[in-house]
């Protein structure tokens, strides 16, 4: 299964838990469509929240190619213009119904592709 490099965030206000975790796990399956690179983990709120936000999942960095970073940003973004309701953080990018757009997409990429260097970086180190 992945490792914990980027975890994203689902909320939406007034939607029950069980729609969240319904959710969550509709997300990571459409992530894991292009093999697995997507977890659920449950950790509780997210640093700095101002109410509860479901932790969505876990998507592994070292099991990815380049070429599939695009492909993570794209499922994210349109899994939120097909429920509206939600909205995901990959960092501190913040995807919505009227933030999924290309350049949101590109900053999903750019904060992927860091960890991916980091990870280069810390395997060539040892």
């Amino acid at each position: 299964m992945p490792r914990d490099d980027v975890v994203l965030h689902i909320s939406a206000p007034g939607v029950p838990r069980a729609a969240i975790l319904d959710a969550q796990e509709r997300l990571v399956r459409e992530l894991n469509e292009a093999g697995p690179i997507a977890e659920v983990v449950t950790r509780g709120e997210r640093a700095g929240s101002k109410g509860v936000l479901e932790v969505l999942g876990q998507v592994g960095i070292a099991v990815l190619s380049a070429g599939a970073l695009k492909y993570i940003a794209q499922v994210i973004t349109e899994f939120v213009k097909r429920n509206d309701r939600y909205e995901i953080c990959v960092g501190d990018v913040k995807i919505t119904r009227d933030h999924a757009s290309e350049q949101e997409i590109e900053r999903i990429n750019k904060i992927l592709l860091q960890v991916m260097e980091r990870r280069r970086r810390d395997k060539k180190a040892k």
